[in-house]
């Protein structure tokens, strides 16, 4: 019996010490060398281990924190961090050790969407991004960072993602998104503060495909999976949130950046509904409300038969829907020929105007385009458009004003000739083909190049009065 209870013993601590011997601390996704952390907020730490194990954070800027992790193994622990700054290192020791350095505080952006937000800096094969090595040039900034999520499809909520973060630089940069870069360029050199990207997207993909079961259950006949499929997975409903987006969401962030719509130019009706389920719910997961979330409207191009016009008018619908969104127009930026325009710059800087107005409070820098307000004289031969957003009047920057189009109750669509009125900042349409004139649109069609602007150089917004 004796000899029994030592084997045992012995058995009991040779199972104890290879336990010990393969214990690690392992550490959330995103908390990496080069990150950057939400200044003046209370950011979450991460991670797992063994069971009942002490976890204890030694940082720089404050005093040390620990805790237990939990049954299962998981362990978080709560930081408060100070102002836009660094420098700052973190030490975090469990059953193993980290040393986690060169941490910035500053303001950290989540940008997702599909392939227009996700077209690096260098472009795609034979698809250029204009003005790239100037772009790359001037890439050198210590205070952008970016992390870049590993595209990932999971039938099931993930808690890890692959990914680094980055400082920017000519080395680096080639391969970030060139949206979000020009967008953290503008905030950075705006603001003084540092600017961490996370750029979680991928080509292709349907709005459906980033939101979760419970927000795609005020909705009728959207299956959710159990497996991910051989083909279109990226089209498929909650497979990119549960492999890009669930496993980021403890990772405290100021705002959301939003490139995605092309995808769902088959089927639009419902795209503003499912935009403010989606916004919504994630703001729900990050733990703010009103959070705040910019987002393009899809460019002109030839979508061949889709309905690209219903689908910027849904963009439009979602800025009544969901409180402190915006929406930066690309009516000007199109390709006719290619899905993927080349003026990213210009789309980046559109973004960070909303920005920096809406949350950094730079009220001097106009954001909004132009928009329908209402419509005066429908059923004569003339009629009034008033917009919105337009304090300091309409302009066509030289160019002749382009595509408008007026119908009769027949919903035969004619070109009108269209004038700005400088004294009550409307623009007044006639056609002498079209008697009584019962819709105007403008630029309602796959690819018309924008051609009416506000003063600060905000293209409008495609629009129509009716709802044929």
């Amino acid at each position: 019996m004796n000899n029994l209870r030592q084997n045992l013993f012995l058995l009991f601590l040779l199972l104890f010490s290879i336990q010990t011997a393969y214990a690690e601390t392992k550490l959330a996704s995103l908390i990496q060398d080069h990150m950057v952390l939400q200044r003046e907020s209370e950011v979450l730490l991460w991670g797992w281990d063994t069971p009942g194990q002490k976890i204890k954070v030694t940082t720089s800027w404050s005093k040390d924190l620990q805790t237990i992790t939990n049954n299962e193994g998981k362990w978080k622990i709560i930081l408060r961090t100070p102002k836009a700054g660094g420098p700052y290192k973190l030490h975090i020791k469990g059953s193993s050790s980290h040393d986690i350095t060169d941490i910035l505080m500053g303001d950290v952006w989540v940008c997702s969407g599909q392939s227009n937000m996700y077209m690096p800096i260098k472009g795609y094969r034979c698809q250029p991004v204009e003005g790239s090595n100037d772009m790359i040039l001037s890439a050198n900034n210590d205070n952008i960072r970016f992390f870049k999520v590993g595209i990932k499809l999971s039938a099931k909520p993930l808690n890890k993602v692959k990914g680094e973060w980055k400082v920017s630089s000519i080395q680096n940069a080639p391969d970030f998104s060139a949206v979000a870069y020009n967008f953290a360029q503008e905030i950075q050199k705006s603001t003084g503060v540092p600017v961490g990207i996370i750029s979680t997207s991928r080509g292709a993909s349907t709005i459906e495909a980033w939101m979760d079961p419970t927000s795609l259950k005020l909705f009728n006949g959207i299956p959710i999976p159990t497996k991910v499929p051989e083909n279109n997975g990226h089209k498929t409903a909650t497979l990119l949130f549960n492999g890009m987006i669930n496993p980021i969401t403890n990772y405290k962030a100021k705002g959301f950046l939003w490139y995605q719509g092309e995808a769902n130019c088959f089927n639009p009706e419902n795209y503003a509904r499912l935009s403010q389920a989606m916004i919504g719910r994630w703001r729900q997961l990050w733990g703010d409300a009103k959070m705040p979330f910019y987002f393009v409207q899809i460019a002109p191009y030839n979508y061949k038969g889709r309905k690209a016009s219903e689908l910027k008018e849904q963009q439009n619908k979602v800025l009544d829907l969901v409180e402190n969104t915006g929406m930066a127009v690309t009516l000007d930026v199109g390709s006719y020929s290619c899905i993927h325009p080349q003026k990213k710059q210009i789309v980046g800087k559109r973004l960070a105007y909303l920005a920096l107005n809406k949350t950094y409070g730079y009220k001097t820098i106009s954001c909004d385009p132009p928009m329908l307000d209402h419509a005066e004289g429908l059923g004569s031969t003339s009629v009034k458009v008033y917009l919105k957003n337009t304090a300091n009047g309409l302009t066509t920057f030289d160019q002749k004003l382009l595509g408008f189009e007026v119908a009769d109750s027949d919903k035969k669509f004619h070109f009108a000739v269209a004038r700005i009125n400088r004294k009550d900042n409307s623009i007044t349409v006639e056609c002498s083909k079209v008697k009584s004139i019962q819709s105007v649109r403008y630029a309602f069609k796959d690819y018309i190049p924008a051609t009416l602007y506000n003063t600060a150089g905000i293209p409008a917004t495609c629009f129509r009065t009716d709802n044929w």
